[in-house]
């Protein structure tokens, strides 16, 4: 892509899943240590993974880079959204990073291809629309159980894809008011502005995938709004995989921070997806908690 945003704070979690995939890393903020609770720290946990942090300037820290340390390279290709009046939202020229900033250190990113296929798996029950919710109570409380992380998709067999919607009546999960998730796109970029560019920003296409997948993990929800997630991103757990309108129950596989997360079906054999966009959604054992379809 030419642009790549909008960025926001990091948290630990992120860090493991941009290990899985060795790749260049970008936010704008991090989550800091919670009291003394260990492994809560975004820069410490790139230390402990034996990267080198944004601050550094050595090869290594040129993977990582945090929009509020500030290293020439990146900042040149670092844009500010101002018309949105947020001061942390910002996009990044994805050319210009690749040309000035990557391509000077010598690494692979890893090569953990997931299985795709043409194909539909065998099995399966119907499943046009989904229900993710997050407080299936649909009260505002809580904290990180606000009803407005609910999430709706809806199958498409003419196009193959689930679309996005949110949900916003908060005592209805089953609401019919819904809004859908569109692309933003950056156009008339003044590449003059540099960190002070004023972008406008259009609101294209609604965002579409082929999979979508929910994960099970552990997640301990740290701070005062549960703003600083601890989550488990190695091991085993379940997992719902939803493809072409159909629904299939699996589990997910990590061994180590390093390793590919790959999913298996009830046959004990990798799930194949369908080709295109894929959305895998991280979600906690709670009794709030809810994955439904129909």
């Amino acid at each position: 892509p030419e642009w790549v945003g909008f960025c926001r704070s990091a948290r630990v979690q992120h860090i493991y899943i941009r290990e899985e995939w060795n790749v260049p890393y970008l936010f704008f903020g991090k989550q800091s240590s919670e009291g003394n609770v260990t492994g809560t720290d975004v820069y410490t946990t790139i230390m402990n993974l034996g990267w080198r942090t944004p601050r550094a300037t050595e090869p290594g820290a040129r993977l990582f880079y945090d929009g509020t340390t500030g290293f020439k390279p990146w900042n040149d290709h670092c844009y500010r959204i101002k018309s949105l009046n947020y001061y942390d939202n910002v996009v990044y020229n994805a050319h210009g990073i690749l040309r000035d900033v990557v391509a000077e250190q010598e690494f692979e990113p890893r090569n953990h291809t997931y299985l795709f296929s043409d194909t539909l798996p065998e099995g399966g029950d119907d499943a046009e629309i989904i229900y993710v919710t997050w407080n299936k109570n649909g009260d505002a409380s809580g904290g990180t159980l606000k009803y407005y992380y609910n999430t709706m998709f809806e199958y498409d067999p003419d196009e193959g894809v689930y679309y996005r919607y949110m949900l916003t009546d908060r005592k209805n999960i089953n609401a019919n008011t819904v809004i859908p998730f569109t692309e933003a796109t950056v156009s008339n970029v003044n590449q003059t502005g540099k960190s002070d560019l004023e972008a406008a920003l259009d609101y294209g296409n609604e965002i579409t995938f082929s999979n979508v997948i929910i994960q099970f993990v552990d997640i301990t929800w740290l701070g005062e709004d549960g703003e600083m997630p601890l989550t488990t991103l190695t091991g085993s757990g379940n997992a719902d995989l939803f493809m072409g309108g159909k629904h299939y129950a699996g589990v997910w596989v990590r061994e180590t921070p390093q390793d590919r997360t790959v999913f298996y079906g009830e046959d004990g054999q990798e799930i194949p997806m369908q080709r295109g966009k894929t959305m895998i959604i991280l979600m906690d054992h709670h009794s709030l908690r809810e994955v439904r379809y129909e």
